[in-house]
């Protein structure tokens, strides 16, 4: 800012940038009619597909085959819950039955075979550092048993 004051080509140098920003900040960006009917062109073929799409959507809930098919689902899931569940009086095994299936879901995503690569990879990243490089060599020497 000194510079400036001082200097004064410093500080017609400083307004020429100014007037040619201020210029271009103006004028804006020049698009063409084609790039302008290009973009119209992919936000119509855009709109097109939306309402394609929701057409589709409202036939297929419309659509007697596929509600049976999604109630058939319903049903099976149902009954498979029932039965992991151990069934309880009200037929959907109460909150033993669900803590029974949480726990089932727990051994199964805390098995060996699961979790053995993402400890792998884990014990691969933090194993950069080795543990002389967090210690003090002195540190290291005393659990070390050297004195």
């Amino acid at each position: 800012m000194r510079e400036m004051e001082s200097s004064p080509s410093a500080r017609s140098e400083f307004e020429s940038l100014v007037k040619s920003m201020s210029d271009a900040t103006a004028t804006g960006p020049s698009t063409s009619a084609a790039e302008n009917a290009s973009f119209n062109d992919a936000i119509s073929r855009s709109l097109e597909r939306i309402q394609e799409s929701e057409t589709a959507a409202d036939r297929a809930r419309d659509d007697p085959v596929s509600q049976g098919e999604t109630d058939a689902f319903l049903a099976e899931m149902l009954k498979q819950l029932e039965a992991a569940g151990g069934g309880g009086a009200d037929g959907l095994g109460g909150e033993a039955g669900m803590a029974n299936i949480l726990e089932g879901m727990m051994e199964q995503l805390m098995s060996k075979e699961i979790l053995y690569e993402p400890m792998k990879d884990l014990q691969d990243k933090v194993n950069i550092f080795s543990v002389s490089e967090c210690v003090p060599d002195r540190a290291v020497s005393t659990l070390a048993g050297v004195k």
